[in-house]
């Protein structure tokens, strides 16, 4: 739980860019922005876009090795963690990065009908128009099943990475190795706890979302700007604090998943 507490790092930096981020009347005027708020803004691009990417890889290996460490029954320190998630870094930015590649790949089938679209628009010809839109549909279903089923396939690609120190492609080709041949079986035990875990969270989330807008909204002497502010900072706390508790739960699931595929796997390669 100490690992995932990390995540309250991009959270503080939110709150503070919340605090002083310009009000809506004040970005769609044409008044220049103080020194303040043009911090307030570089805050919260360089928060979303850089510090909380970087915290939820370095959280995320640290979960998954500290679970593998559960399994091997062996004791990890938090700055072992800590040396371990900087040495896997950029080894897990580029497994994502070769998945994001694959399931790119389906949506070239898009492509064919797109540009029937675009060049019957052009010659105004209702016919190559019809076909596009035909090819186009057929296309985005392909796709959209293709995407789905790589996505099962490759999902484990960054645990067979921090479990078995598989990189690159050989990361990927594990995964589908593990998988490949229990396609439905494996969606299922993936699906049901992560959505369980993410219901009790949403619940949990509407909750204390409805307390603290009510208790913002009675406040005495708070003007519309400051409530705000308020709501939206308190929203990042209680959206920070379920990610806080729902990540172990749901890799620990996803752990104890990739592990039983492993043994399975090495009990059928050794029957063979």
């Amino acid at each position: 739980m100490s690992i995932s507490c990390l995540l309250f790092i991009p959270t503080i930096f939110g709150i503070i860019s919340l605090a002083i981020y310009p009000n809506a009347s004040t970005l769609l005027s044409e008044r220049a922005l103080t020194q303040s708020e043009t911090f307030a803004v570089a805050l919260w691009l360089i928060n979303t876009g850089l510090i909380t990417p970087i915290v939820g890889i370095f959280v995320f290996i640290g979960l998954v090795r500290l679970i593998r460490s559960q399994f091997e029954k062996t004791k990890i320190s938090l700055n072992e963690l800590f040396h371990i998630s900087k040495k896997f870094f950029w080894s897990l930015v580029f497994i994502n990065l070769l998945l994001g590649c694959v399931l790119i790949v389906p949506w070239i089938l898009t492509l064919p009908g797109f540009g029937l679209g675009i060049l019957g628009t052009t010659v105004t010809n209702d016919a190559l128009i019809t076909l596009g839109n035909v090819l186009l549909t057929i296309g985005v279903v392909v796709a959209c099943i293709l995407t789905v089923r790589w996505l099962i396939y490759y999902t484990y690609a960054p645990f067979a990475l921090l479990f078995e120190d598989h990189h690159g492609r050989k990361a990927l080709r594990r995964s589908r190795e593990l998988i490949d041949g229990r396609f439905w079986g494996i969606l299922i035990r993936m699906a049901v706890p992560k959505i369980i875990f993410l219901l009790i969270v949403v619940a949990a989330e509407g909750v204390l979302s409805y307390a603290a807008e009510f208790l913002v909204s009675n406040a005495v002497g708070l003007n519309q700007d400051l409530a705000v502010r308020l709501t939206g900072i308190l929203a990042t706390i209680i959206v920070s604090t379920g990610a806080i508790f729902a990540n172990p739960l749901m890799l620990t699931t996803d752990g104890l998943l990739y592990q039983s595929l492993k043994e399975n796997r090495q009990k059928k390669s050794a029957e063979e």
